[in-house]
């Protein structure tokens, strides 16, 4: 709400403030780019319609602008070794894939309601998919010069985040979370594979990570005030 963004240690020591020539509204969502190895730089989006690069240490090196609406999630990645993509969802109902540089070079149309989560897949070597959730309760699998390939259906609110992790070599799962207290997983294509159900509000949001070499875990965020682990087939761990 302070309209800035900070650059922490693990240890909890402040860094910098983003905030010079910054945003003039609340930052909604903030990104890291950079694979490892290379100087990294940070991304932050704001309800006042912009994105803005960062260095590290809080300089601010360039504003991006395109959006009509209030830019609601951001995303970023690697579609080649050292070639980043950006990825922007908005209130104006659409996202948009950005250069590296900050040019708009595809815009995603279809939803009906604001955009409200964002991540990318690569389906299969080299091909890289875009997936967003959207307040008008479905999820849409794009390519990324703005073609839709899916509409995932079956949730009965809006959705409000989602996330992507290759749980096998080559072998993508998608996740959504939403405001019918639920989280769904999904295929690559978008078939449902199952209903994690157990929150008692607004499902806020999802992420997956690796407890051990091939076997995945779903954490899932609500306003319930929990937070929940889960198996990927609905199984609530913790």
């Amino acid at each position: 709400e302070d309209k800035t963004a900070k650059v922490w240690r693990s240890g909890g020591e402040l860094l910098a403030t983003l905030a010079g020539n910054g945003h003039t509204r609340k930052v909604s969502s903030l990104a890291i780019r950079g694979a490892r190895g290379q100087q990294k730089r940070l991304l932050t989006a704001s309800g006042d319609k912009s994105i803005k690069l960062w260095s590290t240490m809080g300089e601010g090196m360039a504003t991006y602008k395109d959006h009509q609406g209030a830019i609601t999630c951001l995303a970023t990645y690697e579609e080649k070794a050292g070639q980043f993509k950006i990825l922007t969802g908005s209130a104006d109902r659409t996202a948009k894939v950005w250069s590296a540089a900050g040019a708009c070079i595809a815009t995603l149309e279809g939803h009906t309601d604001a955009v409200e989560g964002i991540a990318a897949f690569e389906a299969s070597p080299g091909k890289w998919r875009i997936f967003t959730g959207s307040a008008d309760r479905t999820a849409k699998i794009w390519t990324p010069a703005g073609k839709c390939v899916a509409t995932l259906e079956g949730h009965t609110g809006s959705v409000n985040a989602v996330a992507t992790f290759e749980h096998v070599p080559g072998q993508w799962t998608l996740l959504t979370a939403a405001s019918d207290q639920t989280a769904k997983v999904w295929s690559s294509d978008g078939v449902w594979q199952g209903t994690l159900i157990g929150h008692a509000d607004s499902v806020t949001a999802v992420s997956a990570y690796e407890r051990e070499p091939g076997k995945w875990r779903v954490l899932t965020g609500s306003q319930d005030g929990t937070a929940r682990i889960w198996s990927v087939d609905g199984k609530a761990r913790g």
